[in-house]
Formats: C-alpha cells, sequence, structure tokens
C-alpha cells in the first residue's frame, strides 16, 4: 500500500484557507509566502509531473493507496489540504469515486492481537525457568505482560472511538458499501457503492476534530507496533543465542 502525500505544486489561498487559523499565523504565513520567490523551481515542477505519473501507473496495476498529507509541513492545513490531495489523484489517473475510497478504506479499529499461547505454555510448565539468559526472561516478560496489556488497553479505546464516530461520518456523506465476507484474512473486503461528498461537512470543526484524533490515535499505535516490532526481534536473537549455547 502507497501512504502519503502524492505531491504535485499547488498552493491554498491564504484568503480561502480555514478561519480557524489565528491572525497571528496568517499574518506570518502572508509575509514568509510574500517574501518567497514566484518563479517555480523548473526541478521540482517535473519532480511533481513525474510523481503524478507514477501515481497513475501504479494505480493502473492496482497498487492500492491511502490518501495523506505532509501537514504541518510548510503552509498545508489538514482537511483542506486532503481535499487537494484527492483532486491530485483524480489529476494522476483515478475516477472521483476511486479518490474517495483512498480515505474511505482506512480501518482504524482493526487490533493487533499477540500468539501468547506458547507463552503461558512455558510458563504452565515451568520451562521458563530454564531459560539461562536473563535479558531473555526479562524481555519476554515485558512483552506478554506490559505490551500486552498496553496494546489491549490502546486497541480498546481506538475500536470504541471507531465504533462511536464511524456512523457518523457514514451517515454525512452517506456511504454505502457491498461486503464479500469471504475475501481478505479477517473481515472480508468492501467496496463503496455510492456516497454524497458533502462539502460543509467536509469543512467542518467536528470533521477536523476527528481527523485530528484519527491522526493521533495512528500515530500512537504505530509507535505501539514498533516498540512490539523491536521487542520480537530482540527476543528472537537471544533465543537463538540460548539454542546455540544449549
Amino acid at each position: 500500500m502507497i501512504c502519503g502525500d502524492v505531491g504535485g505544486i499547488y498552493t491554498i489561498p491564504i484568503s480561502s484557507r480555514p478561519k480557524r487559523i489565528s491572525n497571528q499565523t496568517k499574518q506570518k504565513w502572508i509575509k514568509e509566502i510574500t517574501e518567497t520567490d514566484t518563479v517555480v523551481d523548473k526541478n521540482g515542477l517535473r519532480y511533481s509531473k513525474w510523481l503524478e505519473s507514477t501515481v497513475g501507473k501504479l494505480h493502473k496495476k492496482n497498487v492500492p493507496f491511502m490518501a495523506g498529507t505532509d501537514t504541518p509541513i510548510g503552509y498545508l492545513i489538514p482537511g483542506r489540504s486532503l481535499h487537494i490531495e484527492l483532486e491530485v489523484l483524480v489529476e494522476s489517473g483515478f475516477s472521483n469515486l476511486e479518490a474517495i475510497k483512498t480515505i474511505l478504506d482506512i480501518e482504524v479499529g482493526i487490533s493487533f492481537f499477540p500468539k501468547d499461547g506458547i507463552f503461558e505454555q512455558l510458563i504452565s510448565t515451568g520451562t521458563f525457568e530454564l531459560i539461562k539468559n536473563n535479558e531473555l526472561k526479562k524481555l519476554l516478560l515485558e512483552m506478554f505482560n506490559h505490551q500486552k496489556d498496553r496494546n489491549y488497553a490502546t486497541s480498546t479505546e481506538i475500536d470504541q472511538w471507531n465504533i462511536s464516530k464511524r456512523g457518523e461520518i457514514l451517515k454525512k456523506f452517506r456511504v454505502r458499501f457491498s461486503y464479500n465476507s469471504y475475501d481478505g484474512e479477517f473481515y472480508g473486503s468492501r467496496t463503496v457503492n455510492t456516497f454524497d461528498f458533502n462539502r460543509d461537512y467536509y469543512m467542518s470543526s467536528n470533521f477536523y476534530g476527528l481527523l485530528s484524533q484519527a491522526q493521533y490515535y495512528s500515530n500512537m499505535y504505530m509507535r505501539l507496533l514498533s516498540d512490539i516490532k523491536k521487542s520480537y526481534e530482540t527476543a528472537k536473537s537471544l533465543s537463538v543465542e540460548e539454542l546455540k549455547k544449549s
């Protein structure tokens, strides 16, 4: 899956940006933009055109995309910049429906469940005490106690938020899906059948808040998965050393 900003050189006029930008920030941006060279860099323009062309080619090969932006880099704003992102996707060859799907296909509420059966077996049979490497024993306890509890607590909070809020988004944009329960590893696959883009809701503070909260949860969970991955890799390395010495 390709995630993030597909690029393109574009500018959103300060006057058309959301009123929630503070006057201090607005004046600062106006000053900086006014002092910026208005000549478009040829290399930057060439890169943007190449990027859009590449996105189109990957899309034709059925490579999945997830919409995203580089906010808060430069003068991009969460929400408005995502709108521009969808326009760039369409310019790259996506249909309107396909561009919308790069947002709707994002599942916030899918959780990671560690397979802890082997660890529980080590404990119940007393085999855990036969491990000689104290660092490995300490790490296993960390992984299947603290990190496991942290994962469940975080997953529960995200899932509850997802369940309580996604209905509002589906209702406001009048989104209807069809499901293939037999496709995919866990949850099946879904296809967007119809939708009605509600621009007023899209530009509202409510939707802005949902996007901000979703981004917060995404960053928090990615950090958790990164910590878990690091623990698994270290545990694997220590286990190999343990076996060599036995």
